[in-house]
């Protein structure tokens, strides 16, 4: 169930790849499906510490990696993560089999055009909004797209976040930051109706 991002009463969930908005009364132990250890940025590849084999280079690509821990939501921030888990060398993850395997770093992919990004909107005008919003997720909002008339529905992000020699930011507000709690506070600095998410197909000539 989505719930209605103005309410000062919802809590922001704080565990790896959620940032839903919910309700501590209605908070349980399968509400959260989220990743047990923090992000890792590398050479601009990103992955999950608990998943190395899902890396990605697209930031919407690295958010849409399914978490792999269900659980309750939680509002607490995450433990910094170590100083040798944010640098640009090669990064040794452990996972829980204590097997460690090395990220190593990959060519960037070249651009793809005969692609193009086109919105994903159900046959009903339904759609879930692809703003960026605080802490580097999506906004993530159901809306319909025959009603979205609210230009004060979505706080967002107008930039995709940037990570860059350890610096994570949005250069729309130009606020970059070290520290993942410190990105995860960056407030959005601008408001409008909510943006259906897109995907990547084909161009048709």
């Amino acid at each position: 169930m989505v719930v209605e991002e103005k309410d000062p009463s919802l809590l922001t969930c704080c565990n790896g790849g959620c940032n839903q908005k919910y309700r501590e009364e209605e908070n349980h132990d399968e509400a959260c499906r989220h990743h047990a250890k923090g992000p890792v940025f590398w050479d601009g590849g990103k992955f999950w510490a608990c998943c190395p084999n899902e890396k990605k280079w697209e930031w919407e690509d690295f958010i849409a990696i399914p978490g792999c821990v269900i659980g309750r939501h939680s509002n607490v921030p995450p433990e910094p993560i170590p100083q040798e888990e944010i640098n640009n060398t090669p990064i040794l993850v452990t996972g829980a089999d204590s097997n460690a395997t090395t990220a190593q770093a990959e060519p960037e992919p070249e651009p793809e055009d005969d692609m193009e990004d086109v919105p994903v909107v159900d046959e009903d005008g339904n759609a879930i909004c692809g703003n960026h919003a605080g802490g580097g997720g999506l906004c993530k909002c159901a809306f319909n797209v025959n009603s979205n008339n609210d230009d004060q529905a979505c706080r967002h992000h107008p930039s995709a976040p940037v990570f860059h020699d350890g610096k994570k930011g949005y250069s729309c507000c130009n606020t970059y930051v070290y520290d993942f709690d410190d990105f995860m506070r960056i407030p959005p600095c601008a408001v409008g109706p909510h943006k259906p998410t897109t995907k990547k197909v084909k161009k048709t000539s």
